[in-house]
C-alpha cells in the first residue's frame, strides 16, 4: 500500500489517496522512489513546530 496525499505527494487536487498493490512471491515488482532530502534548517522548524503544537 502506498499513501499520497497533498501537494507534498504532487496532488493537484487535494485528496486522499491510496495504490494497493497486489504482490505475490518473486513477482518482480519494485516499489521504489527518490525523494530529496530536506536541509537540516528545514528539519528543525518542522521540530519546532510539531513540538509547540502547531
Amino acid at each position: 500500500m502506498k499513501h499520497n496525499t497533498g501537494e507534498s505527494a504532487g496532488q493537484d487536487v487535494f485528496h486522499y489517496h491510496v495504490h494497493v498493490v497486489p504482490r505475490w512471491r518473486r513477482d518482480g515488482l519494485r516499489l521504489t522512489w527518490s525523494s530529496p532530502l530536506a536541509p537540516a534548517h528545514e528539519l528543525e522548524q518542522v521540530l519546532e513546530r510539531v513540538a509547540a503544537g502547531r
